[in-house]
């Protein structure tokens, strides 16, 4: 598991997210020192791209319980697109 956190430090700053290489390659990946593309929505999760790279990394927040409150405050739309792309519950992320 890699921890990430995507967004600007300070107050309002985005949660910190664990992230899993599908394909299960150790460490990080090549170019990520660079930064990632981020996809989702960071209190339910999403995908990352290395740039240039084609890799990918599914990301969701580490603490997901800290979450929920956010979660819940989501409102309908928010919900709807978590539970299309099937991050409405916490993935197996270790």
């Amino acid at each position: 598991m890699r921890v990430l956190t995507i967004g600007e430090k300070g107050a309002d700053r985005s949660p910190v997210l664990a992230a899993v290489d599908p394909l299960s390659r150790p460490g990080w990946l090549k170019g990520m020192e660079g930064g990632v593309w981020f996809a989702g929505d960071e209190v339910f999760g999403g995908a990352a791209l290395v740039p240039g790279s084609g890799q990918l990394l599914f990301m969701q927040p580490r603490d997901w319980e800290l979450m929920s409150g956010q979660r819940e405050e989501a409102g309908a739309e928010r919900l709807k697109r978590a539970m299309q792309a099937g991050l409405k519950r916490r993935a197996p992320i270790r």
